[in-house]
Order: structure tokens, then sequence, then C-alpha cells
């Protein structure tokens, strides 16, 4: 990212350095704020610290894992979260639901969940 960015300053922080990233976002409120893999579980929480929300990236790495479940033809995904919706969820254009749980266990069945033939 540093070589991408020449002529900007980036600062890094473990996924787990909450502190140092609001301290960060309090001494710089105008800068992007990227946050990578981990780091997104506390989207919610540096959302709140950050005025301009179009400012916040969150990155995860692609990677051909079993741990996230795609739609068959692979243009959807879905999160859970406790409490209340996270602002990184609210902001999103395209979104479903929310669902309970049984309802995204009736979705998830589906043959557009499901590859059957």
């Amino acid at each position: 990212m540093k070589s991408t960015l020449q002529n900007k300053n980036v600062i890094g922080f473990r996924y787990n350095d909450l502190v140092g990233v609001t301290n960060a976002i309090n001494k710089y409120p105008n800068d992007y704020v990227v946050l990578f893999s981990a780091g997104g579980r506390y989207s919610d929480k540096i959302s709140n610290q950050i005025e301009a929300k179009k400012k916040l990236f969150i990155v995860e790495p692609y990677g051909a894992s079993s741990d996230v479940k795609k739609s068959v033809n692979q243009s959807k995904t879905f999160v859970k979260w406790e409490g209340t919706m996270p602002t990184c969820v609210t902001n999103l254009t395209t979104k479903e639901g929310p669902y309970t749980y049984s309802e995204i266990l009736t979705i998830l069945s589906t043959s557009e969940w499901n590859n059957t033939s």
C-alpha cells in the first residue's frame, strides 16, 4: 500500500490495536481508514469515529475459503452481527434483510444457494 500511495503518509496498526487506530483517527480526522481482514471486526466502532463514512474501506483478501458462503452464481454472500446493525452494513447500497435465523436457513436451502444439479 505504501508503494502505491507514494506521496501519502500511511500509518499502520496491528488488527487488534483499536486504541492506536482511534487515536490516529482523532489526530487525522480527514484521512482515509483502511481495515484489512481481521481489523474489519472493529468496523462498527471505528465507523463511529469517522465523520465521512466514504473514507472507511474494509478489505478482505480473496481466498477460496470454506468459511465464506456464496450463492451458486457467487453474486451474494451474507454477514452476521450481534446487537444493532453495524454502520458499514447499514451504508451498503445493495443489501437484503435483515433476516431472522430461521429465515436465513430457509433462504440458504433454496437453489440460489445450493447447486443441486
